[in-house]
């Protein structure tokens, strides 16, 4: 049975000194890993590991939620996207997914209802981009449940995952009627999903299910 965490960010600084080991152990245990990049620094560092390491798959998109200096942040907005379309043009043959994308709508770092909209706006065109190139989407969902089940059905979204989505057991069922291969939804305690032969598990932000 093959092993899949289907979220996870191995090009993170925590990698840094045991990387190796790492993937010697998801070589040994028949893992493997969908890493998704957050941004345009991140975007080089994902192919480069997936060249690397076969057990390594890749997915391109930009996080809602966009670092800037001195551990600044700032929303994202459509205008972002435009670097994104020429890296899929590129990469899109062995990409396996847009993601991580999404809408972030925590109120100390998207407070204004113009910086929601830019984050909704951001998310079409990715979706555009998605639906171009045959990719489902790696969705990030955090404070934003409901807006974000109501923007995939406006667009029409056929396939998706969703990380740390936030909303109630009622919205979950709702969502999970049209997302494949399944939603992360940690109000759910749901970590682990079964595929036929494959088991799918989220390994990015597992300490959501002991909140």
């Amino acid at each position: 049975m093959v092993i899949i965490d289907c979220h996870a960010h191995m090009t993170d600084d925590v990698f840094y000194m045991d990387l190796e080991d790492v993937m010697t152990k998801c070589e040994e245990s028949d893992i493997h890993v969908i890493t998704v990049g957050m941004n345009y620094e991140d975007i080089p560092k994902v192919l480069k590991l997936s060249e690397k390491y076969k057990r390594i798959s890749y997915g391109l998109g930009l996080h809602p939620i966009q670092a800037l200096e001195h551990r600044d942040k700032r929303p994202l907005v459509a205008s972002d996207t435009t670097e994104l379309e020429d890296w899929l043009a590129k990469y899109h043959h062995s990409c396996v997914c847009l993601g991580e994308c999404g809408l972030d709508f925590s109120r100390w770092l998207c407070p204004t209802s113009n910086e929601r909209d830019g984050q909704r706006n951001a998310l079409r065109e990715q979706i555009k981009l998605a639906k171009q190139y045959s990719l489902p989407l790696n969705l990030h969902s955090r404070s934003a449940g409901k807006p974000l089940l109501k923007l995939l059905k406006e667009e029409d979204v056929s396939g998706a995952l969703l990380h740390a989505f936030d909303g109630g057991v009622k919205v979950s069922r709702l969502v999970c009627s049209f997302l494949c291969p399944g939603g992360m939804c940690y109000q759910l305690r749901s970590v682990v999903i079964v595929i036929k032969n494959t088991i799918c598990v989220h390994g990015s932000r597992t300490d959501l299910l002991f909140r």
